[in-house]
């Protein structure tokens, strides 16, 4: 533990020397960006996850990777999600604060 502490201390002096890490204020732009990432940090972040069936889609790909030697599967994704974005447009939404009240998003 002793050796922790003293080489946490030699990190911190070494750092310090060459200007790596120091403490400095925060003003303007920056303290306002500081205070609403913090603020982000209390706010859920959704995660869905899902399984399917990917083998015609694999199949797919490979026949066009033929043609397209770089393909990935991200434009494959960037449809889906496009596709599903026009056939459910309330997952592309955002609640303004101002209208919730009256139950608007």
């Amino acid at each position: 533990m002793e050796s922790l502490r003293k080489t946490r201390k030699f990190l911190l002096f070494y750092l310090s020397i060459f200007d790596m890490f120091s403490v400095k204020k925060i003003t303007g732009m920056k303290k306002a960006m500081t205070k609403t990432m913090t603020e982000a940090l209390s706010i859920p972040a959704f995660t869905f996850s899902d399984s399917m069936d990917a083998t015609a889609l694999m199949a797919l790909r490979k026949e066009m990777k033929k043609v397209h030697t770089n393909l990935t599967m991200l434009p494959f994704f960037i449809k889906a999600c496009s596709i599903a974005m026009s056939e459910f447009p309330v997952m592309n939404s955002h609640i303004d604060n101002d209208l919730d009240a009256d139950g608007y998003i």
